[in-house]
């Protein structure tokens, strides 16, 4: 059954109306055809790429990245550090210019490592090992800030 679209109603009602470009209360239903395959693989990676990074806004807000042991904490001189979750004690000595080289570090270092393990004892080995990874995300953010 196929509804008759009347314009005066349109122009009494609250929402869009595709017809008319005025407003109604019901859209005409459309057949929407399928994303192609290869389309919708890729809205399904660009989901999870979402899921697995946190907005800067919910960083200002104080939740930060949620990890287990590690967050992204920005400093009064709009700093970004990896630091120890729960006291904010800064973890590394380097600070970051964007939070998402930041954060990308931190999440690489608690897949690496026993971060619980590694706060607690830091072992010489594993904080130099640890150093060096996040030197190598300080020097991908120099990189992109020396493009601009």
């Amino acid at each position: 059954m196929r509804s008759t679209h009347r314009k005066q109603s349109c122009r009494e009602s609250t929402t869009a109306c595709i017809s008319c470009s005025t407003s109604s209360r019901e859209f005409p239903r459309t057949n929407q055809s399928r994303l192609p395959r290869s389309s919708a693989d890729l809205r399904r990676r660009f989901q999870d790429l979402e899921r697995n990074t946190k907005d800067l806004s919910q960083q200002e807000n104080g939740t930060g990245v949620e990890l287990e042991s590690l967050t992204v904490s920005l400093d009064s001189s709009g700093q970004y550090w990896i630091a120890v979750k729960g006291t904010g004690k800064p973890f590394i000595s380097k600070p970051f210019v964007q939070p998402e080289f930041c954060c990308e570090a931190a999440l690489e270092l608690e897949e690496m490592f026993d971060m619980f393990q590694v706060i607690e004892l830091r072992p010489p080995d594993t904080m130099e090992r640890i150093e060096e990874m996040v030197e190598f995300y300080l020097e991908r953010e120099r990189v992109l800030l020396a493009r601009k």
